[in-house]
């Protein structure tokens, strides 16, 4: 039987600093102590205020738009609209 080639590890560059998991827990963590539920809806969900790509227009789907109401939260910031660089 052959011999196996050893598996090369790929080492990861070692940062000490919060993943962005631990940041999204953490800015979780301090709405909620602050008194803000931001998955509760207080207003009507009927009309606009979607989170909406300012340059195309298109409405954010999928993940996005929860960790952009969180973005807003964190931020104060009342506008859905985005914009990102590629």
């Amino acid at each position: 039987m052959p011999a196996m080639a050893a598996s090369k590890s790929r080492s990861r560059k070692s940062f000490a600093g919060p993943t962005a998991e631990e940041k999204v827990v953490a800015s979780l963590i301090e709405l909620l102590e602050a008194g803000c539920a931001p998955w509760r809806r207080p207003w009507d969900g009927t009309g606009g205020g979607h989170h909406v790509n300012l340059l195309s227009g298109h409405r954010y789907r999928g993940a996005y738009p929860i960790l952009l109401t969180l973005g807003m939260n964190i931020r104060a910031s009342a506008l859905p609209f985005w914009c990102g660089f590629a």
